[in-house]
């Protein structure tokens, strides 16, 4: 049978805790459930598992998990392009917030603090997310722990701020904007602004407004 315990965070956050035993009777205990609900259905899973002969029994760290079951298999079967790219995501962002903690003992709040952590130095946070979840996958299907807290729906990811720089023209959009200026301008134009537009080195993002 499981307990379930709400605890406040030193910032005034309530958060929840499961406490259950295993089928040699030691007793485990997790943290850091946003709900009630939450915990309920950790310890649901674990119970499924557990009727299933899938009990969880080995302690490995989220490291441990990319090292051993998942760094090998990905690397044979990408382009070492985006290995690396990989690699150097991991190794920037995702091991050093969950690398020594025991992966079935991470919860969704720890993920939801990383990724808000990631996203002060990293626009596209979303895709860290994708990577970070492949190793809880692994986990899973290696025994390894009783669920995914990164699965989908789970963790909010903060809107990325559109980029609202003015766009400039294509080649031939700009060949076609210097001819027509040169056309109805020609005498107007000052001849410095008019070699520019000749060489094609003058974009409309810089132009500005004028008038005959």
């Amino acid at each position: 049978m499981a307990f379930y315990q709400k605890y406040q965070l030193k910032n005034g956050k309530i958060k929840w805790l499961v406490m259950y035993r295993d089928s040699l009777g030691k007793q485990h205990k997790k943290k850091g459930f946003r709900t009630k609900k939450e915990a309920q259905l950790y310890a649901a899973n674990i119970k499924v598992e557990r009727a299933r002969g899938r009990e969880v029994t080995h302690k490995l760290t989220y490291q441990e998990v990319y090292e051993q079951f998942f760094i090998v298999p990905y690397t044979a079967s990408h382009e070492e392009s985006t290995v690396v790219k990989v690699k150097q995501d991991f190794q920037n962002y995702i091991l050093p917030s969950f690398g020594d903690k025991l992966i079935a003992k991470i919860t969704t709040a720890d993920c939801q603090k990383a990724v808000l952590e990631w996203s002060k130095h990293r626009k596209n946070v979303a895709k860290l997310g994708q990577y970070a979840a492949m190793i809880f996958r692994e986990a899973l299907a290696q025994r390894l722990t009783y669920d995914n807290p990164m699965a989908a729906g789970l963790i909010k990811y903060p809107r990325t701020q559109p980029n609202h720089r003015p766009k400039g023209f294509t080649k031939s959009e700009f060949q076609i904007f210097v001819k027509a200026l040169q056309n109805e301008y020609q005498e107007q134009l000052p001849r410095a602004f008019t070699f520019l537009l000749a060489s094609g080195l003058y974009r409309v993002s810089q132009a500005g407004n004028f008038s005959a």
